[in-house]
């Protein structure tokens, strides 16, 4: 079969829509321009931003920015996890969690079913076959939703790396329903569980899936404290 590779950006998320199923304007997934705008009245972002009161601090910081024509996200994110000030850089901390919880809310918010998405993978998996890699940039998971009708599963990080998969399916910089235990803890809370995480600590093959977590900040069902596998900045 022809060999085929599909690169999904944050265009390919945002256009997830098509008339086959209701859809919330309220949700609609954000470019990288879009990501901080905690000061939308009812907007998700704001909506979540109370959950992570630093990361909102940081939000403010990149509000002036946001929009101009030489703002560049990724600069500035990287400008305050390495930031000399050690009250930044802890903030830091709280903005992948923050970034999950917005991006999980839009996932499961904006459309029924992402038409386009089935569009796409009922083309090339079973109208006209294709040995298929996507390679996708995006943290949600409209993907996975329209490859499960073909049997495919993403339970489990297996679901992802095991070897003979079709279609595969990369996600460079992560996924919302990816974790890693925070291993190292203060206990009582997931703040001060926080004050002990290295983000530069790649996670190895301790990937978590799971597809419950409504709050990145929340204990998983062991009662323990995760943190999400997304990379902000890359």
């Amino acid at each position: 079969m022809t060999k085929a590779c599909v690169i999904l950006g944050a265009g390919a998320s945002k256009d997830a829509w098509n008339s086959g199923s209701p859809k919330n304007d309220d949700y609609e997934p954000p470019l990288a321009s879009e990501l901080f705008k905690t000061g939308v009245r009812g907007s998700v972002y704001h909506k979540v931003a109370g959950n992570y009161p630093r990361a909102y601090y940081l939000a403010n910081l990149l509000a002036p920015y946001q929009g101009g024509s030489g703002f560049n996200l990724e600069e500035k994110l990287r400008e305050f996890a390495y930031h000399d000030d050690d009250h930044i850089r802890d903030a830091f901390k709280e903005v992948p969690p923050y970034l999950r919880d917005v991006l999980w809310e839009v996932s499961r918010h904006y459309v029924e079913m992402p038409g386009t998405h089935i569009e796409l993978a009922s083309r090339l998996v079973a109208q006209q076959p294709h040995h298929t890699l996507f390679l996708s940039l995006n943290y949600d998971t409209f993907l996975e939703t329209a490859l499960s009708f073909f049997g495919n599963s993403y339970g489990s990080i297996s679901g992802y790396v095991s070897k003979g998969l079709r279609p595969m399916v990369i996600k460079l910089h992560g996924s919302i329903n990816w974790f890693r235990l925070i291993r190292e803890t203060r206990g009582g809370s997931w703040e001060k569980a926080l004050q002990d995480l290295n983000i530069n600590d790649l996670p190895g093959e301790d990937v978590l899936v799971k597809n419950d977590i409504t709050q990145a900040k929340a204990a998983d069902e062991n009662g323990e404290f995760i943190y999400p596998v997304l990379t902000a900045p890359l």
